[in-house]
């Protein structure tokens, strides 16, 4: 067992899952000693459902992620050579092929018993979408080990994954140069703006998002919690009727010992009176 192998598992769980197996494999890695790995693998964070759904993604429609990023790789190059035509027509293709990953997206979670609300379609089209206009933001999301969105807004992307680095570049940065600004070649002002307009509602999202997991992770503990006091309770009661039990057997006891000490006394009696009797019939053929 090593962090990397553990990450890759973990991230590939739906939220709801992670915490128990992160806490299972924890606990196997302090059991076999290695107290550094458990640690490691006790600070990884839940994914959000959005970061969720990329990382399957990932795993189950690498090749459709794959074309997404070398379109994005193809649009910058085409900024770098200042190729108007090419980068409309590259421009073209960047919605359909988000979109048809947002639809897999959907399917994959229907399959797995989950649904997908608005703000966290919203949330992987970001995710997406950053992954497409940045290197680096592909390369996070290559890894398979978010734990929420990237955002992208014209000034690089932000994200997060407190996953194990699979690659270079996977760790968190929160700003980089665009790649537009190095050419000159702005994006298409209507993408700019809807970034940007969109950019301050994924951060609430993004917020509003870790509060849930926060909430889902207390909730989790009440049950846990309220689970254990349920079986002490059971446990409690179960001695309480054992010592019920053993009191009530006890004063049988208590009664069987009085009756055989009553019969006791009786048997000596009879046998002092016999061994009177005896005395007697004794004396009276001596005489």
């Amino acid at each position: 067992m090593d962090l990397e192998a553990v990450a890759t598992e973990l991230y590939g769980l739906a939220p709801a899952d992670f915490t128990h197996t992160r806490d299972t494999r924890a606990s196997e890695a302090k059991s076999a000693g290695d107290r550094e790995l458990a640690r490691a693998i006790g600070k990884l964070r839940r994914p959000s459902v959005s970061a969720w759904l990329a990382n399957v993604l990932v795993r189950e429609r690498r090749d459709q992620v794959q074309r997404m990023l070398d379109l994005g790789a193809a649009i910058r190059q085409a900024q770098a050579q200042l190729s108007k035509d090419k980068l409309q027509k590259l421009q073209k293709e960047r919605r359909p092929a988000i979109a048809a990953l947002l639809d897999d997206a959907a399917h994959l979670a229907r399959e797995r018993g989950e649904s997908i609300s608005g703000a966290v379609a919203r949330e992987l089209e970001a995710t997406l979408e950053a992954a497409l206009l940045d290197p680096e933001a592909a390369t996070a999301l290559k890894a398979g080990v978010l734990t929420i969105g990237l955002h992208y807004a014209g000034l690089g992307w932000s994200g997060a994954t407190d996953g194990p680095s699979l690659s270079a570049g996977t760790s968190e940065r929160e700003t980089m140069v665009d790649p537009a600004e190095k050419t000159g070649l702005s994006l298409p002002p209507a993408d700019d703006a809807r970034l940007g307009a969109a950019e301050a509602q994924r951060e609430v999202e993004a917020h509003l998002a870790e509060a849930e997991r926060e909430a889902d992770e207390s909730e989790r503990r009440v049950e846990e919690a309220a689970r254990d006091r349920d079986v002490w309770r059971r446990k409690v009661a179960d001695l309480e009727q054992q010592l019920a039990s053993a009191q009530e057997e006890a004063k049988k006891a208590e009664q069987r010992f009085a009756d055989a000490d009553e019969v006791l006394a009786l048997a000596e009696q009879r046998l002092r009176t016999v061994q009177a009797r005896l005395v007697e019939e004794n004396s009276g053929l001596s005489g």
